[in-house]
């Protein structure tokens, strides 16, 4: 029963109803009684009614069946027990991780998952991260080749492999080489690329060589590029007289060896040294490969 019909219109028989003299019309105590009676009673049913109706449980006619609601936003219905089944299948939605499209906002994410505002993203996309992540990635497609290089790539990123190692440096005679006796050869190389880094000493107290002086076994073979000058440091080694004490190295072009040049006393031209049957050498410098 809807509340609609516990309202009370009418009582049957109001008190005005009564005759002014119920007695001298003829009405017995008892009917008089009765008649005082019957609105209290019709109120009494009523409200009683009414109650029951409210606690009402039956299906489809229970007491949130019957009281209406204001409406709310994203719930259906307009009575308690309609919003009530509404509110419950958007928890169920939830449960079950089915969220309605569209219905979370940033601020609802947790801490560590958040997005942030799109329209804060310095990409020309901001409708969406997706699109923003694809812009950038076109962006860096011009870097990804070397980005494989420097991770796949056996000869080093775009070929620039660095090695390093020992070498073992001698000394000899331009006209003849000959045979010497060392108390020590050390040599040290490192290779980026193109370009080797060496270091050497030598230090030998005999030797058979003629003709100038020329340092060997270079770790490479040296380019096309002549004169890579490099420094060098010498004792108990005579230069000549016609040279001073100012000296360098030349690396020989598509040779593994080197000419000392002293320069010239009289302020001339650089001029190698004869070989000497025993000196101390030390030197350092780069060449090229190519």
């Amino acid at each position: 029963m809807a509340l609609n019909d516990h309202k009370i219109i009418n009582l049957s028989n109001p008190v005005a109803s009564l005759p002014d003299h119920p007695s001298a019309e003829g009405m017995t105590a008892a009917q008089i009684k009765a008649a005082f009676d019957k609105s209290p009673d019709e109120i009494k049913n009523k409200i009683n009614a009414l109650i029951d109706n409210l606690l009402s449980i039956v299906l489809n006619d229970s007491g949130a069946d019957n009281i209406g609601s204001t409406a709310i936003a994203g719930v259906n219905g307009t009575t308690v027990q309609a919003q009530l089944r509404s509110l419950k299948t958007l928890l169920d939605q939830v449960v079950l991780g089915q969220v309605p499209d569209n219905t979370l906002t940033n601020a609802k994410l947790a801490p560590a998952i958040k997005i942030g505002d799109l329209a804060n993203l310095i990409t020309a996309a901001k409708g969406d991260i997706v699109s923003a992540l694809n812009e950038v990635k076109e962006q860096n497609n011009s870097f990804a080749p070397h980005l494989t290089d420097l991770i796949t790539d056996a000869d080093g990123a775009h070929g620039l492999k660095v090695e390093s190692g020992t070498w073992t440096p001698t000394v000899g005679g331009y006209t003849t080489a000959g045979v010497g006796t060392y108390a020590e050869q050390i040599g040290r190389y490192t290779k980026i690329g193109n370009l080797v880094y060496i270091r050497a000493k030598i230090v030998w107290t005999q030797h058979t060589g003629t003709g100038s002086l020329i340092f060997s076994g270079l770790p490479f073979i040296a380019g096309t590029i002549p004169r890579n000058v490099m420094s060098i440091l010498y004792s108990n080694l005579a230069m000549g007289s016609s040279t001073s004490k100012d000296a360098g190295l030349a690396v020989n072009a598509n040779s593994a060896w080197l000419s000392p040049y002293g320069l010239n006393a009289e302020g001339g031209s650089w001029m190698a040294p004869d070989m000497d049957t025993a000196g101390h050498i030390e030197y350092s410098g780069v060449y090229s490969t190519i």
